[in-house]
């Protein structure tokens, strides 16, 4: 579902996490994309594809999320203006909007709130286990995104509801493993 969205020729910023990397399988069909990214796992999914250009953003490596954060890596998103991010998210609330779990470290909430900063559209990817949950670090609004996709067991009312604010929300196959 996230890949309708996604045209030929568009520039996209796409953060790590498990979400993002079911997604990565399915861009890799489109043509002249540019792909910018701060997840070491989505370079290999990506470094020999002929028809994309690949981006990777530098800063420290935080193994245990697959991805690089940090100063250095908010100094390079900044030299960007992507069409669109897509983001994975670990919590959504209709009082708190879009949180994230990064306790530990601060620095990944950071770079996907400068990632918000930079890009013309935001696309937040999340399964239903993430709907009615807060998290410590705020990322977004409800109606700071454009696009939610999410699957067919999130709470239908408070999609609805989402939808009421803004954001389109789209109900993607459920994911699999």
């Amino acid at each position: 579902k996230t890949a309708s969205i996604i045209n030929n020729g568009d520039t996209i910023m796409i953060d790590g996490g498990s979400t993002t990397r079911c997604i990565a399988k399915y861009l890799l069909d489109k043509r002249n994309l540019t792909i910018i990214t701060n997840s070491l796992d989505l370079i290999p999914e990506f470094l020999l594809n002929s028809k994309l250009n690949l981006y990777i953003l530098g800063g420290f490596a935080y193994k245990e999320g697959g991805i690089v954060v940090g100063p250095t890596t908010n100094e390079n998103i900044a030299q960007f203006h992507p069409d669109k991010a897509i983001l994975g998210i670990d919590g959504i609330s209709l009082e708190k909007g879009f949180t994230a779990a990064n306790a530990s470290n601060p620095s990944i909430s950071s770079a996907k709130i400068k990632m918000i900063e930079v890009s013309d559209q935001i696309i937040i990817v999340s399964d239903h286990s993430k709907f009615n949950r807060v998290c410590l670090m705020p990322i977004a609004p409800i109606d700071g995104i454009n696009y939610l996709i999410t699957d067919s067991k999130a709470p239908q009312d408070i999609v609805k509801d989402i939808r009421d604010i803004g954001p389109q929300v789209l109900i993607a196959n459920d994911i699999e493993d």
